[in-house]
């Protein structure tokens, strides 16, 4: 298996040889989507260059990046240069004309609490499929004191709608995610952060501390509280609840594409 760090892995704190099942990580992700549509690696290189030179005036984590491995060494010695010419190449060495052009990449982070990766699936014209991009954001303690607030995930969901422009992008927790009924990509779902393109006449009122504003011109973005989310208290997945059943009722939850 390459390394590549994934949003569906389930950190343990270890003691000894055995698991404490009770000190689960709870981890978080960024997913954005788009429908299928054709798109040339040039165009997604640019795009994936703006939002890399876009995201490191956030935090230095996001600085340096490398190319997946089959071992942690093996990917520290892939080091990306951040240019159009490097990122075209890099897309260009996995790609179809129906699947489009496809690129893991990792922050070099030695500890795996520390580490973040990105994954992109640009140029997708199959209509069962869609382009995405997700980035699977550090749960180390110190780090995501600094990254998983309200202030640097609302920079880092403006970069990822500016630069992407996608049908909809969601921030939330992989435990939220595990109870999730599978649903269709272009369906937007409910986490901490919800950014939806539709265009809409009337906000709608949610109940504090939620609350949905106008975003990147005509879409809304929806936050369930500001303070960090976690899918095991009772109370932030009853928000969940009471504000997905808002949304729904003013069609911000109906399918995209």
């Amino acid at each position: 298996m390459r390394y590549s760090p994934k949003s569906n892995t389930r950190p343990l704190a270890l003691c000894g040889n055995e698991m404490n099942h009770s000190n689960y990580i709870e981890t978080y992700y960024l997913g954005a989507y788009w429908r299928p549509q054709e798109e040339s690696v040039a165009s997604c290189a640019e795009k994936l260059l703006a939002f890399l030179r876009t995201i490191v005036t956030i935090d230095t984590m996001f600085e340096n990046w490398f190319e997946t491995g089959w071992s942690k060494r093996e990917a520290l010695t892939k080091r990306i240069d951040v240019n159009q010419k490097a990122l075209e190449l890099l897309l260009s060495t996995n790609n179809d004309k129906e699947l489009g052009h496809q690129i893991g990449i990792w922050n070099g982070e030695s500890d795996d609490s520390r580490s973040c990766g990105i994954s992109v699936r640009c140029g997708c014209s199959n209509q069962y499929l869609h382009n995405s991009l997700i980035i699977n954001l550090p749960y180390g303690t110190d780090v995501a004191n600094k990254i998983l607030t309200y202030k640097v995930l609302l920079q880092l969901m403006k970069a990822t709608v500016d630069s992407w422009e996608p049908d909809w992008a969601v921030i939330m927790s992989n435990d939220q995610l595990d109870n999730i009924q599978e649903t269709a990509a272009g369906q937007p779902t409910v986490g901490w952060f919800l950014y939806n393109s539709r265009t809409t006449n009337s906000l709608p009122d949610l109940p504090h501390p939620s609350c949905v504003t106008s975003f990147h011109g005509s879409g809304t973005l929806t936050v369930l509280t500001k303070d960090r989310f976690s899918a095991r208290k009772p109370e932030h997945m009853m928000i969940v609840h009471n504000v997905s059943k808002i949304l729904v009722n003013t069609k911000l939850l109906e399918p995209l594409f």
